[in-house]
């Protein structure tokens, strides 16, 4: 029989692991049993994902998991992309089409090694890498410069985010789409350096970057491209895509505090029930 305080924590994790997913599109927090440096070709976790993860060009695999203080507990693994690799065209799908209306998203990323790419949650074709999310790069007067921009179909990298000596920082990414499938699309991006206060809808201008472009074609996938320094590690986790700002921010939801009250009062009582035998 397992201990309580076993089943306790495992409880904890269940409550937490749904929480982060019950209200959203898709989840992807790569919690997985394969080792490190599995490749993710085959994979199949997270949810809201019509597929898995297709074969993928250049190396795409486990690593450790990435943490932000403020945003809601990662469990599980991170992924790492080395240079010049890619998750292939239309990268990995969402179980949900896309329509017109607002998607917010985020995760977390962390780039090493003037490592320079691209994250989006909707590609812009089959055929193109290129999609709305975010573009990274060093910075062109400043190497060490960590330089953001809300990417788009048709690269327009709109305004930059820049933090000076970035690398090898944990970021958290939020953006919000603004979908007109008929006409344009727009992307804003909000970029915070762990140890930064944890965004909220009130100073969720700050560090804003963005950008629009004809959405025409565009598909919802997961996928990326990263390019340079052959060495260059960049690690992503956390990755959430969701209809509201709620669902994708670093506050844990209500329902999630009512978990952890919950499984408190339980631990108290199978407490008490101990000190009484």
């Amino acid at each position: 029989m397992f201990p309580k305080r076993t089943l306790l924590g495992a409880a904890l994790a269940a409550a937490l692991t749904s929480s982060a997913s019950a209200a959203l599109i898709a989840y992807e927090g790569f919690n997985y049993t394969e080792a490190n440096g599995t490749t993710l070709t085959g994979l199949n976790g997270g949810t809201g994902w019509d597929e898995a993860y297709p074969t993928v060009e250049g190396t795409n695999r486990l690593a450790d998991g990435l943490s932000f203080t403020g945003h809601l507990p990662s469990i599980g693994k991170g992924y790492e992309r080395l240079a010049s690799a890619t998750l292939t065209s239309n990268g990995r799908n969402w179980e949900t089409a896309l329509s017109n209306g607002t998607i917010w998203y985020s995760f977390l990323v962390n780039p090493v090694l003037s490592g320079r790419g691209t994250l989006g949650v909707v590609q812009g074709a089959s055929s193109n890498q290129n999609g709305f999310g975010i573009r990274f790069e060093p910075n062109a007067t400043t190497a060490t410069t960590l330089r953001f921009n809300a990417n788009t179909p048709a690269q327009n990298p709109g305004t930059d985010i820049n933090f000076a000596n970035g690398y090898g920082l944990t970021y958290l990414v939020v953006g919000k789409l603004t979908i007109d499938t008929a006409a344009s699309t727009r992307n804003d991006i909000w970029v915070y350096q762990n140890g930064q206060t944890v965004p909220t809808l009130t100073n969720a201008s700050v560090g804003m970057s963005f950008s629009s472009a004809v959405t025409g074609a565009s598909i919802p996938a997961f996928y990326g491209r990263s390019f340079g320094n052959p060495n260059a590690a960049i690690v992503f986790d956390e990755i959430r895509i969701g209809t509201t700002f709620a669902d994708v921010s670093a506050i844990p939801e209500p329902s999630t505090f009512a978990a952890l009250a919950g499984l408190g009062a339980l631990g108290l009582v199978a407490s008490r029930r101990r000190r009484q035998a």
